[in-house]
């Protein structure tokens, strides 16, 4: 893939296919901040909470919004869909990568059996992964495939992303293995 292009100014404008996914992506970005804002204190989308109820909060969002999300983008926009279309995968590799790391980090995060302090720096971690993971993906990756994939097959992603919206239960059912619950 080329050289990532400079961050745009102002609002995004992505394709009517993949809206769907851009809309979930800001309730995550939300999420992150909220995260980061609480383990330094600072109220932000609700009041500071206590560490464990914070935990809930970030996996509530996890099982409600992004296991589907992160399945349905590793399905439809997966390394395949390069090959399929001779792009470099690197960039749909980094997306499926990330999503296994957020998956690992909230692990940990939730490990009542490990110390505090580990504990509080994987949700960190977690939540600035998440930060940069949705910006990648708003920022590059989406530009990217509305550049170089053909009208039908962006229609193609579009109608199934359509579908997810509509059904997210059905998403589930195209969970890759590693996403949880």
């Amino acid at each position: 893939m080329t050289a990532a292009p400079a961050p745009a100014k102002g609002p995004i404008k992505r394709s009517p296919e993949l809206q769907p996914l851009a809309r979930e992506h800001h309730r995550a970005l939300i999420v992150a901040l909220r995260a980061r804002s609480v383990l330094a204190g600072r109220a932000f989308a609700g009041p500071v909470v206590e560490f464990d109820a914070l935990v809930a909060e970030v996996r509530e969002h996890f099982d409600t919004t992004l296991a589907s999300h992160a399945a349905i983008e590793d399905r439809l926009l997966g390394p395949e869909l390069c090959r399929a279309h001779g792009l470099d995968a690197a960039a749909a590799e980094r997306m499926v990568d990330e999503h296994r790391r957020l998956v690992a980090c909230l692990g940990r995060a939730e490990d009542v059996s490990a110390d505090a302090d580990g504990r509080r720096a994987a949700l960190g971690e977690y939540s600035e992964l998440l930060e940069r993971h949705v910006r990648f993906e708003d920022r590059e990756y989406f530009g990217l495939l509305e550049r170089a994939l053909p009208a039908d097959v962006l229609a193609e992603i579009g109608a199934a992303l359509a579908s997810y919206e509509s059904d997210k239960a059905g998403a589930a059912t195209c969970a890759p293995a590693g996403l949880p619950r």
